[in-house]
């Protein structure tokens, strides 16, 4: 009997805690850019594209939140007459999201932590080439309060990687929207 008060009062406890903290899931989507280099005489290059990033998060401590991502930094290309070669980026990430509260329904989000980076180089004549590294991975944002647990959120995400042993830097700057519960 002992134990099983013990257990129903840890319980209690347990989800007293857990119900106190806060968590949210968002998406958002804009401009990406994989550096690739677009100095040399090509024919054409295009080093933007169009990425996305869905996300969640959950309060470990106040205004600290444990946040998990997936962003996909889109395709970019170079060519040079028939021969293009296009480059793929994508990342899985755990940081820590800082969330400060600031006047007329806004929050500003500050993120640093790590990121699984995978790029993809791939040659029109049939030559791949694939790299999957961890790498810091950081991140500025400000939401704002549109309804009850509905947020407007912009931020801009970076972090780097490489693609035949050249280093270049990838980003998604862009907007969306993001529930909490």
């Amino acid at each position: 009997m002992k134990t099983q008060v013990l257990l129903a009062l840890s319980l209690a406890v347990a989800a007293t805690s857990a119900s106190a903290q806060t968590g949210y899931l968002g998406a958002l989507a804009g401009l990406s850019r994989i550096s690739v280099d677009c100095t040399a005489p090509l024919t054409s290059c295009r080093d933007t594209d169009v990425g996305f990033k869905v996300y969640g998060g959950y309060e470990v401590m106040p205004k600290v939140y444990a946040e998990l991502a997936y962003t996909s930094f889109g395709t970019v290309s170079a060519r040079i007459g028939s021969l293009e070669e296009m480059y793929k980026a994508r990342a899985w990430s755990l940081s820590a999201a800082y969330r400060h509260p600031l006047p007329h329904d806004l929050t500003a989000v500050a993120r640093l932590g790590l990121a699984m980076v995978t790029t993809r180089h791939t040659r029109s004549y049939g030559d791949r080439d694939s790299s999957s590294s961890v790498r810091l991975y950081g991140g500025l944002g400000l939401d704002y309060l549109l309804i009850d647990n509905i947020r407007l959120v912009s931020s801009v995400d970076l972090t780097t990687g490489s693609a035949s042993g050249d280093g270049m830097l990838l980003y998604v700057m862009g907007a969306g929207v993001q529930g909490e519960f």
